[in-house]
């Protein structure tokens, strides 16, 4: 299966005439066209069997299948320096596969009652190779929370996270800078951070009846998958969050360099290093002069606004949930109590509710958010929450007339 890009790509195009400071002029358009361009390649397979048992009570749907998207078109962004800012070409393969399961069946069945149940898995696992030499991670979106973006990881995961990371030791300890006691980082926003995929999604769909009542619901699931919580990070950043309310006194453990081994390894030794928001602290230079006095109070506010989030796993959460997204409940009148109307054939009634109940361990305000679209790859910016409004509770009551 193949897939085309937009027109004029392949051409490079000058803006129209539009009016400058100096007078009316045009200039190089902000996509370098490529002539070259190849049309985007999928090839698919897909096995399936489905079974059913004991005259339709029992069957399950199983499906396994694999996407393998070669020559993607992207506009990965260039150094302006050669005037431009995107250029569209091939690049990389995206392969996916996934598993999925439905199992159906009709646990009672009599002449007042049925009840069947439907429960449906799903696994993906999508990964990126072959992006352009020196290209190893492909951001998908602008969207830049936090330091925190959406990437794809060249011989990695299709829906990566990078950010900020403390430098730790091999054996995950932090590494402190000894002169102002706060952990060291490298500020490069490029580390791998997490994999927004989760491991398996789902849901569970109910319709139980019982003469005229009908009673329906579908709960949903998922398991795994990192999801960034922006708006908690704006929280904290700027001193609102409950994260920031102990700052009477900060107490950060982790190691500092201590000398080097005979291979000329550096060695560490544990420290802790107290601030408390009364006191004031002399900040030395490595030969131990004073460099600055600081409050301690201001010290705890750096920490919290500035250095607390250069570890993005601060924000991260692997996200697990269970949400009730609709049921709804329906009567349906018998006909002979519409026998006395000449004009009414049938009547029912329902009540529904959508997203009235959510189990989760993420506690920003809604873990399906999304800060914005679908990006050049598919991939979007799920997986980073930043200032969302959740999904709506709602409730309504309607009335079936038949005439």
């Amino acid at each position: 299966m193949g897939k085309d890009t937009d027109a004029y790509v392949t051409s490079t195009a000058l803006w129209e005439p539009r009016s400058f400071l100096a007078g009316v002029g045009t200039g190089n358009s902000w996509t370098r066209g490529n002539p070259y361009l190849k049309p985007e390649i999928t090839e698919s397979t897909e096995l399936g069997l489905e079974m059913r048992f004991l005259k339709g009570r029992i069957g399950f749907d199983f499906t396994y299948y694999t996407n393998n998207s070669k020559d993607q078109i992207v506009s990965p962004r260039l150094s302006q320096t050669n005037g431009y800012i995107m250029y569209s070409t091939n690049v990389g393969n995206v392969y996916n596969k996934d598993m999925e399961l439905s199992i159906t069946t009709i646990p009672i069945e009599n002449k007042d009652w049925k009840w069947e149940t439907t429960l449906n898995l799903a696994g993906n696992r999508g990964t990126v190779k072959n992006l352009l030499q020196g290209m190893e991670l492909l951001y998908v979106t602008d969207v830049q929370i936090g330091g925190v973006k959406a990437a794809s990881v060249n011989g990695g995961n299709f829906m990566a996270l990078t950010g900020n990371k403390w430098q730790r030791t091999d054996d995950g300890k932090v590494i402190l800078d000894a002169t102002t006691g706060m952990p060291t980082y490298t500020d490069k926003s490029t580390d791998y951070v997490g994999n927004r995929e989760p491991k398996l999604t789902g849901g569970w769909n109910n319709n139980i009846q019982y003469k005229n009542w009908n009673l329906s619901m579908l709960w949903d699931f998922r398991a795994g998958g990192a999801i960034y919580n922006g708006t908690e990070y704006y929280l904290t950043v700027k001193g609102l969050s409950k994260r920031t309310e102990g700052r009477e006194k900060l107490v950060i453990n982790g190691v500092v360099p201590d000398g080097k081994d005979a291979n000329g390894n550096t060695l560490y030794k544990d420290i802790t290093f107290t601030f408390e928001a009364g006191k004031s602290y002399d900040i030395l230079n490595t030969d131990g002069s004073v460099k600055t006095a600081r409050n301690g109070k201001q010290i705890i506010q750096d920490y919290c606004s500035d250095i607390y989030s250069k570890e993005s796993a601060n924000f991260i959460t692997k996200t697990n949930w269970l949400r009730l997204r609709s049921i709804s409940l329906s009567y349906t009148f018998f006909k002979s109590l519409l026998a006395k109307s000449k004009f009414i054939k049938g009547c029912a009634t329902n009540v529904t509710g959508n997203n009235l109940l959510l189990f989760t361990n993420y506690k920003g305000l809604d873990p399906e958010n999304s800060v914005a679209g679908s990006g050049v790859t598919g991939s979007s910016s799920t997986g980073i929450d930043y200032c969302g409004v959740p999904s709506t509770a709602s409730m309504s009551f309607g009335i079936n007339l038949t005439f």
